[in-house]
């Protein structure tokens, strides 16, 4: 694909690189100019008229007593000698040798070819170089006439027809028809016999292409940005706007961006004030080689991710009235258009509030694009137009003609075909023409029939006497032949006009380019494109994958049909699992089809256990299994927790298509430390963010020995004994603990077979200070609760 890295200027042209080809060049000049026919003349006529004195009326004689006619043609053609100078400057560059030398993988390796079989000769590397117009994905040819156009005519011009659209083919060329007043028309007839400017002409050409040697982060911490705004939400809210401007050098990027009430914007302002999101574009191929103009863009774009995640993640609309989930469950905030420009909920950020901090405010954006990324591109070739006939005999180009009805009784038509042959699935375009009159000496009868192919795909001319003024009109019918295909298409019409164009569309061929946009692969696999047009046996369909390693593919469709109209695409991502998830269907005009990555919100739940681990009997492990369903899309996440200590802690986060959809399903095996497993039988549905999972057969004792110390001093020392058993379920526990501090709690903690059996026993003896007095042994005491207070007597 077209790269703008390395873009450099020659003999006039602006010359772009393509990042996997070394030897394929795309070059447009930078100034337009006359274009010429297939015997290298200008394609350009002035032709100045004036009526009979006698049949203009006196009044009429300063404004409509004659004019005149201005027709040309201006295209982006190189000549010869500009690529010959491109072949020469580029063979030469020391960049391009050393890149055909290496051999190389990503690339077309033409490291044996050059090194070898040419023996690094330049004249022949200057042979073998692939000079290309530029593939124009739109854009727009303007034009003035001594410094008039359509829209600003008056003193000099009176209409102008041509400009608009460009043709979108290799040399943009476009026709023009000006009709001038009478001083426009002497000044024109004097500047073009001297040689001065007279018009200009101005294109917009826009083009896809790929920024090689970049790499692109984008951050966000959600819950920083949050409590930035918590504080200042309500003034902004009730003040309605907020506003600052921001730039930074071109060294790592340049943003500037006004921000106005938009609550889009005022969070990313909030976002970029407190240093919680950044977007940091790196040109790894090094400052000379990547402009900083395509750092600005590529960073814009960074920070629309960013504030419209942002948006989607914190803001909730203040009249529900304007957004049900019936209308479009994906549409949440102001990014979302309710038809006719109408936001819903406004746009401004009183029509907004924050949500309330949970699970989705606690996450961080991260996106990182490692790879070359797609952007579009624009060149603006413009000039005045001067020695427009090069040279060549002016009385070859301009006439001046006395008006007389009989020089309206002929007419010349060019037919030009625009399709190309080469590239297009069009063998032949058949175009038969017929102009039929009535005269005072009788009829006229005009047929004739022409044919387009690869071979001969020149403008053909229809010429005819007109019986009348009024009877200018012919009647024309095409037939279009499709390469590879028994498929026709016909259609027929009738025109006045001196042109008939037949292009791409007219002849019902669909051409759609399909590239991948802002696409992180090394999260997902593959991008499936199923694409379709039409219904039934006149429908179209295609599938197209798209994957790191090929990111561009085009659909070629044959429709055989006069009105292309919209296409349908569905986009079924699939990512590193293999899991497939299914956007939704879009419908789309464009003749170039960028496939980004989507947008997604995530769920975070944080899992704790639950229970004391240890040996006699408590906790070894906690196996906890998680899954995420969304059958509408097809979407399933699933995930494992294991934990082996009290202090462990695991968050789970599942990126979510529905953001409404927030219950999953969990699944606990408990290990014991004697052998013992439990496994629960079924799943548990929840939509807790903070799951606790354990042993829901543990259980705690709390022992409190604050009365020894009562008469005080009396006991320094005291243990206890304490046992569970439960014969039924073969479980018996025994502990013994030294209690020195009566202020401190003891805590004993034993595994049950059934919530109902926890009955256990326990025995406390006593040690005075005087180590003459013996021990005091108390009874044994049989307790079931959870809190026991230790008294000193029986």
């Amino acid at each position: 694909m077209i790269t703008t890295t390395n873009q450099r200027t020659i003999s006039g042209c602006t010359v772009y690189l393509d990042d996997a080809d070394d030897l394929q060049i795309y070059a447009v000049p930078q100034s337009p100019h006359i274009a010429l026919d297939q015997d290298g003349k200008p394609v350009f006529s002035l032709v100045q008229y004036r009526r009979a004195v006698d049949r203009v009326s006196e009044a009429d004689r300063a404004t409509k007593l004659g004019g005149g006619l201005l027709t040309f043609s201006v295209d982006l053609a190189r000549s010869k000698e500009q690529d010959d100078a491109i072949r020469q400057a580029l063979a030469a560059d020391p960049a391009l040798q050393a890149a055909l030398a290496a051999p190389s993988a990503d690339r077309v390796d033409y490291a044996n070819w050059w090194n070898n079989e040419i023996g690094r000769d330049v004249g022949k590397l200057a042979l073998a170089l692939k000079i290309n117009a530029l593939p124009v994905d739109d854009g727009t040819v303007a034009i003035a006439v001594d410094g008039e156009d359509q829209a600003h005519a008056g003193e000099f011009l009176t209409t102008l027809v041509g400009a608009g659209k460009v043709s979108m083919t290799g040399d943009e060329r476009a026709a023009f028809m000006a009709k001038l007043t009478m001083d426009g028309a002497a000044l024109i007839w004097e500047m073009v016999h001297k040689n001065l400017a007279a018009i200009w002409v101005g294109y917009q050409l826009s083009f896809t292409s790929r920024l090689d040697g970049v790499k692109m982060i984008c951050h966000c911490d959600t819950l920083k940005v949050f409590h930035a705004l918590q504080t200042q939400w309500q003034d902004l809210k009730e003040s309605g706007s907020a506003h600052d401007h921001y730039t930074a050098t071109s060294e790592t990027h340049t943003y500037s961006h006004s921000q106005s009430s938009s609550a889009g914007n005022v969070i990313s302002k909030f976002a970029m004030d407190t240093e919680s999101a950044y977007v940091k574009v790196v040109p790894t191929a090094g400052p000379d080689v990547i402009k900083p103009d395509m750092i600005a863009q590529l960073t814009t774009q960074g920070w629309t991710m960013i504030t419209q995640f942002l948006a989607d993640t914190l803001l909730q609309s203040t009249n529900p009235a304007d957004f049900t989930t019936k209308d479009d469950p994906t549409l949440q905030t102001q990014l979302a258009d309710a038809g006719g420009g109408r936001k819903y909920g406004g746009d401004d950020v009183s029509s907004y509030d924050l949500k309330q901090v949970d699970e989705t405010t606690i996450g961080e954006f991260n996106v990182t694009f490692d790879e070359k990324a797609t952007i579009t591109s624009t060149v603006n070739p413009t000039d005045n137009l001067s020695n427009v006939l090069a040279g060549h005999e002016v009385k070859d180009f301009c006439a001046q003609i006395e008006l007389d009805p009989q020089f309206f009784h002929y007419a010349d038509v060019q037919i030009t075909c625009t399709t190309n042959f080469a590239t297009e699935p069009v063998d032949a375009v058949k175009v038969h023409v017929e102009y039929h009159g009535t005269t005072q000496q009788g009829r006229i009868d005009e047929v004739k029939d022409f044919e387009f192919t690869k071979a001969d795909a020149v403008p053909k001319t229809f010429s005819t006497y007109i019986a009348a003024p009024d009877q200018d009109s012919y009647t024309y019918a095409v037939e279009v032949f499709y390469a590879g295909s028994t498929k026709t298409y016909s259609f027929t019409g009738k025109s006045n006009g001196t042109e008939l164009v037949l292009d791409t569309d007219t002849l019902g061929v669909l051409s759609v380019d399909v590239q991948a946009g802002l696409v992180d692969w090394t999260r997902y696999k593959a991008a499936q494109i199923a694409l379709s047009y039409g219904d039934g046996a006149l429908g179209v369909n295609e599938t197209i994958t798209l994957t790191g390693d090929k990111q561009v593919a085009n659909w070629v469709a044959v429709l055989g049909t006069k009105s292309i109209g919209a296409y349908n695409y569905t986009v079924t991502w699939v990512d590193n699992t293999d899991q497939q998830i299914k956007g939704s269907g879009q419908t789309a005009h464009d003749r170039r089809l960028v496939i980004d990555q989507p947008l997604q919100q995530s769920m975070n739940i944080v899992v704790i256990p639950a229970g004391s681990f240890g040996g006699d009997g408590l906790l070894q492990r906690i196996v906890t299994a998680l899954r995420y369903e969304d059958p509408e899309h097809h979407y399933e996440q699933t995930a494992t927790a294991t934990f082996a200590a009290e202090t462990d802690s695991q968050t789970w986060t599942v990126p979510l298509l529905d953001t409404n959809l927030r219950t999953y399903q969990y699944q606990t095996n408990i290990f014991y430390s004697d052998g013992v497993t439990r496994i629960d039988p079924t799943w548990q549905t929840t939509d807790q963010t903070v799951l606790a999972v354990g042993d829901r057969f543990g259980y705690r004792v709390q022992f409190i020995p604050l009365r020894l110390a009562s008469p005080p001093g009396k006991w320094t020392l005291a243990t206890l004994h304490v046992e569970f058993s439960d014969p039924q379920a073969h479980i018996a526990a025994a502990q013994d603990f030294s209690i020195d501090d009566f202020t401190k709690p003891v805590f004993w903690r034993f595994r049950m077979d059934a919530q109902d059996r926890h009955t256990y026993t326990y025995q406390l003896t006593l040690f005075s200070a005087d180590a003459s007095q013996p021990p005091m042994v108390l009874p044994v005491l049989t307790d079931s609760r959870q809190v026991v207070v230790l008294e000193p007597t029986a």
